[in-house]
């Protein structure tokens, strides 16, 4: 997974070059099933890529889907956007925000799911390579929190099957 991603910020690199000139500076992606320490379990997907413009500016891109699954340790809830909005690196951990829908199971039985706008921040660590069976596993994490009000999720847990990839383009 993390040679897939490297070829693919190359590729990105070479294509964005050509059209925009929009060149990669560093990135995350990831796709896989974590388990928290209270047994909650969540299935992510997602991409957050720091692009530099001609002028010097940034740009972010990449998509977020989150689902913790149903279990008797908590509610399916569902958390996606569309696009990042800030993406920071650092060696092995990335830090990416997004503005996010976060979506609830309904308060009444036959009611409406409820769907509430806001802001998710996902943290990932890097441990190990994507094929490796041994060594510290690779972290996700979630937050999602709605301004001006007590709406706060969070789920962070090790990676159990699937990959999380950090890089960080070198000149």
């Amino acid at each position: 997974m993390k040679k897939v991603f490297s070829i693919a910020i190359t590729a990105v690199a070479l294509c964005a070059v050509a059209q925009d000139g929009l060149i990669p500076v560093a990135g995350a992606y990831g796709r896989g099933v974590a388990k928290a320490a209270d047994n909650r379990v969540g299935e992510f997907k997602f991409e957050g890529v720091k692009l530099k413009k001609r002028d010097g500016t940034f740009v972010y891109r990449g998509p977020l889907e989150f689902t913790q699954v149903r279990n008797a340790n908590g509610p399916m809830v569902k958390i996606s956007s569309r696009n990042a909005r800030i993406v920071g690196v650092n060696e092995h951990v990335a830090e990416i925000g997004y503005p996010a829908v976060m979506v609830l199971p309904p308060l009444t039985a036959g009611g409406q799911p409820r769907r509430i706008e806001g802001r998710a921040e996902v943290r990932v660590v890097d441990k190990r390579a994507a094929n490796a069976t041994t060594g510290d596993k690779d972290v996700f994490g979630i937050h999602f929190t709605k301004e001006g009000t007590e709406i706060n999720f969070n789920f962070v847990g090790e990676v159990q099957r699937g990959d999380v990839a950090v890089r960080v383009a070198h000149p």
